[in-house]
């Protein structure tokens, strides 16, 4: 699951939800959540969520895939 690095300062994490697009009832559900995670906040535009992550060197991106959603 793992390789490490000593060299590297860096984590990778990726999250893997059970479902995707093959599960829905309604087509593009799972696309809509995973583009919903990566977008503005109540009290945050996106840009400023991005240059938020981006400033402490973490970044995000999500994507649905048939059988699973990937953060």
């Amino acid at each position: 699951l793992q390789t490490p690095l000593p060299q590297a300062n860096t984590v990778a994490i990726k999250l893997f939800i059970k479902g995707g697009q093959a599960a829905e009832e309604k087509p593009g559900v799972a696309a809509l959540f995973a583009s919903l995670l990566t977008t503005s906040t109540e009290t945050r535009s996106e840009e400023a969520l991005l240059r938020a992550l981006n400033t402490r060197g973490m970044s995000i991106a999500a994507v649905a895939e048939d059988d699973y959603i990937e953060i």
